[in-house]
């Protein structure tokens, strides 16, 4: 079953996450991005790696590309392996498509 990481300030949109990957994935959830770089950094520490990380990039604690390319850095100083990294995904439902853009070709977002 997949591992995944959903960091999102809305709770009807975990929900939502939840909702459609009842059973196809086990997803665990943060509220803000400080606290979904905690759940991260301790997984994979532990050697619990999320397959996929979904992060709003509209988040109230810490910008959403910060937190991207913060994913990536817990990858990096950990020395996980090419095959064990997290597909990182940026989700917004903003109207600014550059901010999607610098999400995706500047912060490590796949």
């Amino acid at each position: 079953m997949l591992q995944m990481l959903i960091i999102d300030g809305s709770a009807s949109s975990r929900e939502m996450f939840r909702g459609c990957l009842d059973g196809q994935a086990r997803c665990r959830m943060a509220k803000t991005g400080r606290e979904g770089l905690e759940m991260f950094s301790e997984a994979t520490k532990a050697g619990e790696f999320f397959d996929v990380a979904v992060v709003d990039i509209d988040l109230a604690d810490i910008d959403g590309p910060t937190v991207l390319a913060s994913l990536r850095d817990i990858e990096e100083t950990l020395d996980v392996e090419e095959s064990r990294k997290a597909t990182v995904i940026a989700i917004s439902d903003g109207n600014d498509p550059q901010v999607l853009l610098k999400a995706q070709y500047e912060s490590g977002a796949d």
